[in-house]
């Protein structure tokens, strides 16, 4: 399933070992839940390159953020939980000359109370989506049905073919910041 999802041109990513609030030891092992997430995701794909890393509960901590940036990643995801997210100013780079730190993207997790895509457009802005799970509570946290999950997608689909807005995965969209950050 992961190969068909990367075939379709989606990004799978890094997000730790034990990511749970209780047992949660990232201060004690950061550098073994940064690499083992990654190397075992990469030992199962085969031939394919783990660069992104979300961090659990979207909290960048400083000994977290410097095992990531030790371990190579290229890019990582920090940020808010929708309804209640607000964009930071790093979402408009090029119109106030902020910079956004490429191992700590604001973004934002689609909540399964239902979301409307078009609240998700603004002119001039980075918007940075998460799924946190597709399907049932079986599939992960807070998860969106698969029918939630189509809706968004052909609505954004729609805008995109319109050419209202582009549609790129985390790794290129942090390309792009690296490029606007120049």
């Amino acid at each position: 399933m992961l190969r068909a999802v990367i075939d379709d041109g989606h990004e799978i990513g890094s997000h730790s070992i034990s990511h749970h609030p209780v047992t949660l030891k990232l201060p004690d092992q950061a550098e073994t839940e940064v690499c083992t997430s990654r190397q075992l995701i990469e030992d199962r794909l085969g031939n394919y390159k783990i660069t992104s890393f979300c961090y659990p509960f979207y909290w960048s901590h400083q000994y977290l953020g410097a095992a990531v940036k030790s371990a190579g990643y290229r890019q990582a995801r920090g940020g808010g939980i929708a309804p209640d997210y607000v964009p930071s100013a790093s979402y408009y780079p090029l119109l106030t000359g902020s910079s956004i730190d490429k191992l700590n993207v604001d973004c934002r997790q689609i909540s399964p109370q239902g979301e409307d895509v078009t609240g998700w457009l603004r002119d001039g802005c980075w918007h940075v989506l998460t799924y946190h799970a597709i399907g049932d509570d079986k599939d992960g946290w807070e998860p969106v049905t698969v029918a939630q999950f189509s809706e968004q997608m052909a609505q954004l689909a729609s805008y995109r073919n319109s050419g209202d807005v582009e549609v790129v995965t985390f790794k290129d969209g942090a390309a792009r910041f690296d490029a606007s950050n120049k």
